[in-house]
């Protein structure tokens, strides 16, 4: 079976989820029927926005866009 191209919102949660349970990668992408480099990617992705957001100083430049996820 192949891998679907899921929507953005379904990577985030996919994102989320990596974060948040025990049970690894693996078992996250099995669920969301991605491939594990798919998934580091997108934790890479959203590691580096979350990083570059947390670092802005408030009312100085545009939110960081998560359309890379």
């Amino acid at each position: 079976m192949g891998y679907r191209e899921l929507l953005p919102q379904e990577k985030l949660a996919a994102v989320k989820e990596a974060w948040s349970l025990p049970r690894g990668i693996a078992g996250v992408a099995r669920k969301y029927n991605v491939s594990r480099p798919s998934l580091y990617h997108w934790l890479k992705l959203a590691d580096e926005v979350l990083l570059e957001a947390l670092n802005e100083r408030p009312g100085r430049k545009p939110k960081p866009s998560m359309e890379k996820l």
